[in-house]
């Protein structure tokens, strides 16, 4: 008997293990089993907190990651970020968690242009101050990226669609011709007047700029 011959038997249409890797499996979803804590996992978007799940190999992380991408697809409120390439330019032995956090910005920076520019309604939820924060964001981080950050940060947004990042996939050869056409389009190629409170300069801490892109993030998808 053949192996195709044999699953259509028990009533599949292909093998169901034909991969070990959940990565590979493109109907995840459809015969995922939640674990218990799941939910807790994926929390509570307008009360987000941090969770780590610990398994020996094969026990099913990277299908709860698969499933929390799969939930932010669905759920409209939640910038999904996948950063699992860890490409820099430098030693291992000399990469900090401020090297880390500073491309997780980056990709969230990219994420925040990329859904502007699908709903530009959304513009008009931000204020002043968060204008002026993410222009500021913007030319600390994206001022000076390179193809390959570039297009590992747009993979990365894994809640967006490819047509959302066609815009960016266009201009992958000229990426500040992107970026500049996005900062005129929302206005956000302003000079920060002198009686607002936002500083010239970005602050040192990577956990408060996360804060604040955060925050900006949230009062994007109210």
């Amino acid at each position: 008997m053949k192996e195709d011959d044999f699953f259509n038997n028990l009533g599949f249409d292909s093998n169901p293990f034909e991969s070990t890797n959940a990565d590979d499996e493109d109907r995840l979803d459809k015969y995922f089993i939640r674990p218990k804590y799941f939910d807790s996992v994926w929390g509570n978007p307008q009360h987000p907190t941090s969770a780590i799940v610990f398994a020996p190999r094969g026990g099913g992380k990277t299908a709860q990651r698969k499933m929390i991408e799969f939930e932010s697809q669905i759920n409209n409120n939640v910038l999904c970020v996948n950063y699992s390439r860890f490409e820099f330019s430098k030693s291992i032995q000399s990469i900090t968690l401020n090297d880390h956090l500073r491309k997780i910005i980056q990709i969230i920076v990219i994420g925040i242009l990329t859904k502007l520019n699908e709903e530009p309604e959304l513009k008009s939820h931000l204020d002043s101050n968060d204008e002026i924060y993410l222009k500021k964001m913007i030319n600390e981080y994206l001022g000076k990226i390179s193809e390959q950050d570039f297009k590992n940060a747009i993979d990365a947004l894994s809640n967006y669609t490819d047509k959302a990042k066609e815009f960016w996939y266009n201009h992958i050869e000229k990426i500040n011709v992107g970026i500049d056409v996005l900062v005129l389009k929302f206005g956000l190629n302003i000079e920060s007047p002198k009686h607002h409170t936002v500083s010239d300069t970005i602050a040192k801490s990577h956990k408060y700029q996360i804060e604040r892109i955060r925050n900006i993030v949230y009062n994007n998808r109210k």
